[in-house]
């Protein structure tokens, strides 16, 4: 069987044509270059953009800020005791009070019939010092002791005067004809009634207790009709037997000496000195009955219807906050420290204050420490207990230190630099970072000087584009493990 062969030389000319296409393409692409490149030559780059500021020589400060609540300086409440009357109030809830002025007054019969006792206490207590430090005779000491009888007497029959005051007798026998019944208040020399005739006049003011007889009854001279009863009458009756008991005590001292037991001088010295002590404090508790004011404050709390209780608290017109200082800057806060400080509620409010106590002894708490520093608030009525105030305490300062705007640097490991526009073009300057905030570094370079302008940001030409460059604080803290500190 015979096969059909191509015609010769048929194969050859589709590969001429490739031949010619591929040449021509090559030609074109190599004339499109050499054009493009006599383009870019006959056409002038477009210039860079970018913004730059201006480097400056000023201070720049590491503050520390917390918020913490305002609270007095002191608080001080009054507790009465349940034997304590209030008798005269002076002041209302939220007044103002100023140090030593009198806000209260109280009243307690115990308190005034302990002082008494106390002080007879002293007085037999010093006369027995005097007894057995005198070399007088036994015939001196049986003297004193009579001479106690007869003092004690007088003090019972004083205080025998002082109850009749206070009774209402028949001074006759009679029928009775009263004018006056139980819890009435007469006045001294007042007319209380009569029996058999004779008018009955009370010898002193005071209240009539319960009546004993009844009107028209028939009653023999000397019968208790009623009694009085008043604070002096009262008063007067303890202080006599105050009194009395003190003699007694003396007297009681006194017989077993002459029995040959007498105390020593040592003895008798001791006991004198602890009554006087207890007559000082019983001086002191009736003296404490008249309540002022420990401090210029305010009235906090007031509760004067309850005897034996909280009467008052007064809080000091001096105002603190209390915040926390890390340990890492502790060493930096010192007493006597200015102090800035602004409250949420008082917004145009900017007040100086100062720090009044960085505690010893720290707090430590989820792997952090730090320490309670008390910084005084300048009294302003305004100001209220409970409010919120935020503390900034300048810590560190750097003084006239070269300013750049943290967009400015460029950080590569270690070191630091900035670019520089001067009239040859840009160069980058290492500098030194001293301090930072959220905008401004401190910076210190030998190569940089105050004037000087400093790129911020480029314009891309590609794109056209400003491209910020993302400087600061976020860029600082990872270099060598240091973390950036808040400045203002």
């Amino acid at each position: 069987m015979a096969t059909a062969m191509p015609p010769m030389g048929s194969d050859r000319r589709p590969w001429a044509f490739k031949r010619v296409y591929s040449v021509v393409a090559l030609t074109l692409v190599v004339l499109g270059g050499v054009l493009y490149i006599v383009h870019r030559a006959a056409t002038p780059p477009t210039p860079v953009k970018y913004l730059s500021a201006l480097v400056r020589r000023g201070d720049l400060s590491e503050v520390f800020s917390a918020t913490g609540e305002v609270v007095p300086t002191q608080t001080d409440t009054v507790t009465t005791r349940p034997s304590s009357h209030l008798q005269q109030l002076m002041v209302h809830a939220g007044e103002t009070v100023s140090q030593g002025q009198t806000v209260a007054r109280l009243t307690d019969p115990t308190l005034v019939s302990e002082l008494a006792a106390a002080h007879a206490t002293v007085v037999a207590n010093q006369a027995q010092v005097a007894i057995d430090s005198s070399s007088a005779t036994q015939n001196g000491r049986q003297a004193q002791l009579a001479q106690l009888v007869d003092s004690l007497q007088l003090a019972q029959a004083s205080l025998a005067r002082t109850e009749d005051h206070g009774q209402v007798a028949a001074p006759v026998a009679g029928t009775v004809s009263l004018s006056v019944s139980a819890g009435d208040v007469v006045s001294a020399g007042q007319s209380v009634g009569t029996v058999g005739g004779h008018t009955l006049t009370a010898l002193v003011a005071g209240t009539v207790g319960s009546v004993a007889v009844a009107n028209g009854q028939q009653v023999a001279m000397g019968t208790m009709l009623f009694r009085l009863t008043s604070p002096t009458l009262t008063q007067a009756v303890l202080s006599d037997d105050s009194q009395i008991a003190g003699l007694k005590s003396q007297i009681d001292k006194l017989t077993v000496q002459q029995q040959g037991a007498s105390a020593t001088l040592v003895q008798a010295r001791a006991q004198l000195q602890q009554s006087q002590q207890a007559y000082l404090s019983a001086q002191q508790a009736v003296k404490a009955l008249t309540i002022t004011a420990p401090y210029d404050g305010v009235v906090t709390t007031l509760n004067p219807l309850t005897p034996g209780g909280k009467l008052l608290t007064i809080s000091s017109a001096t105002k603190v906050v209390t915040v926390s200082v890390p340990q890492t800057q502790i060493d930096q806060v010192h007493p006597g420290q200015s102090v800035r400080i602004t409250l949420p509620a008082l917004p145009a409010t900017v007040l100086h204050g100062t720090v009044q106590n960085v505690a010893s002894i720290g707090l430590y708490s989820n792997g952090v420490s730090t320490f309670p520093v008390t910084v005084t608030v300048p009294g302003r009525s305004a100001i209220r207990y409970g409010m919120s105030a935020q503390v900034n305490i300048t810590v560190r300062t750097i003084h006239n230190a070269l300013l750049v705007p943290l967009a400015a640097l460029h950080s590569g490991g270690s070191r630091t630099t900035v670019e520089v526009v001067s009239g040859t073009g840009r160069h980058r300057v290492p500098v030194h970072i001293l301090l930072e905030n959220m905008t401004l570094a401190a910076v210190s370079s030998h190569h940089l000087s105050s004037g000087d302008r400093v790129i911020t940001a480029v314009l891309g030409a590609p794109s056209g584009k400003l491209h910020l460059k993302a400087k600061g604080r976020a860029l600082h803290r990872g270099r060598g493990g240091r973390k950036a500190k808040k400045a203002r």
